[in-house]
């Protein structure tokens, strides 16, 4: 089956008229061509980073808080996806710039600028620089203590002589990425529990032209405005589903499950299914929340919140699958991922790479050529004239051309290597005539 990025029709049961969500999408989209899924997610971002620490609902024995972690996918410059991070961190860092957080150079870092600010957004342009710098290197514990995180649980670290407390960490990310590295440097691990499980994913495609690169600054004013508003109210935890919500969203979340546990499924997507319920829980407490239907009191999600959250929460499956299709879609991208995870857990010869993917001398050439001429793999010779083969590390490895390959390869052997190296037109056109007079 063929999947296609997202379009309009995917992401408009989300857009509710009058809604702020639908506005915000309205103001962005007069300004960039970008994909209309990458304004509903740069909407939730602002949405998530204005949002009190205890807006959030019982769920299965556990609580669900409102931070998200949106990430938008597609190729760089054409997609526009930094202008859309750009458009939402602008009117975040109007309402309050302390919302916005300096990007983490260590673990350590990320500690304690949450221990200083506990409510904070991330703005990453370029996520894929984080996967690279975390893979086999020394950001690589930064990826674990993220997905620690995301559930918002008490975190606390203890050192010798410190002990650093955060009670409520509401940490909220908002970037971009390119297919590239996500090829590179994410494995079935990381999509099935891992770090890529935890985030909202949006993959769109382009199907209108801005109508202007000033926008409309009465527009920007009263979302601004809205966020302020927003950012100032007492909200309690919602009680729970209103029955009508209650009963559509046990339907919903049986049928993802259900799809996630078939076997025709693959690993990759399994993630994005398991976790489908907790994005549709996250976005209609957003929802709720932009429509001032929460409250300090008692209050509900209704089944209008609710279907919000299911409208996005499939667009995100949708884009993890089409992700996944472009990732191994093929024979030779399977067994290159499959290469990838298995040198993820230190060097491997090529006998027990071929071995592992039982196939003939002339493939397995071919594809260890390939991933060497991709530069995400070194080819480095044993001492035992055996040819192993090494994850590069790009922040290292290829600004050093002179390093001691046997060094290197001795010491990850011994495991003790932590700091490494279209639409129609006239459709086209339609879509952008219903925008600028809705």
């Amino acid at each position: 089956m063929s999947f296609s990025p997202l379009s309009f029709a995917d992401v408009e049961g989300a857009l509710r008229p009058g809604s702020f969500l639908r506005d915000y999408v309205r103001y962005a989209a007069v300004q960039t061509d970008a994909p209309i899924p990458y304004h509903l997610g740069g909407a939730l971002a602002a949405l998530a980073a204005v949002a009190p620490p205890n807006l959030s609902v019982p769920t299965f024995g556990g609580i669900i808080h409102a931070p998200v972690w949106v990430l938008l996918v597609g190729p760089s410059g054409i997609s526009r996806k930094s202008t859309c991070v750009n458009m939402a961190s602008r009117l975040v860092r109007a309402v309050n710039d302390r919302l916005l957080g300096h990007l983490p150079d260590s673990p350590e870092g990320l500690i304690e600028a949450l221990a200083a600010q506990p409510s904070q957004m991330l703005v990453y342009s370029e996520f894929g620089e984080v996967l690279a710098k975390s893979q086999n290197g020394r950001l690589e514990p930064l990826r674990t203590l993220l997905t620690n995180l995301y559930d918002c649980q008490p975190y606390s670290r203890r050192l010798r002589k410190s002990t650093t407390v955060i009670p409520e960490p509401r940490l909220n990310i908002f970037g971009g990425v390119t297919e590239t590295y996500l090829a590179s440097y994410t494995g079935v691990t990381d999509w099935t529990g891992g770090l890529m499980s935890r985030f909202l994913v949006l993959v769109g495609r382009t199907e209108h032209s801005a109508s202007s690169y000033h926008g409309d600054p009465q527009a920007e004013a009263k979302l601004i405005l809205h966020l302020k508003r927003l950012h100032g109210r007492a909200v309690g935890p919602a009680a729970g589903f209103t029955p009508e919500a209650d009963a559509l969203f046990r339907v919903w979340v049986s049928a993802q499950d259900s799809r996630a546990r078939a076997s025709r499924t693959p690993d990759w997507l399994r993630g994005a299914l398991s976790r489908a319920g907790n994005v549709a829980q996250k976005v209609a407490l957003l929802s709720a929340f932009a429509e001032g239907r929460a409250s300090d009191r008692e209050w509900w999600i209704t089944l209008d919140d609710l279907q919000v959250g299911i409208a996005v929460a499939e667009a995100h499956v949708k884009s993890v699958t089409w992700v996944v299709e472009v990732l191994c879609g093929t024979t030779y991208q399977r067994q290159r991922m499959t290469v990838l995870d298995m040198l993820r857990d230190g060097p491997q010869t090529e006998a027990a790479i071929a071995r592992h993917l039982k196939v003939s001398k002339r493939d397995l050439n071919n594809l260890l050529a390939g991933i060497t001429a991709e530069r995400i793999v070194m080819p480095i010779t044993g001492p035992n004239k055996f040819t192993y083969y090494l994850l590069r590390d790009l922040g290292d490895i290829e600004s050093d051309e002179t390093c001691d390959e046997q060094q290197l390869l001795a010491e990850m052997l011994r495991g003790d290597k932590t700091e490494t190296l279209e639409e129609h037109p006239l459709q086209a056109a339609e879509r952008q005539a219903r925008y600028a007079h809705e």
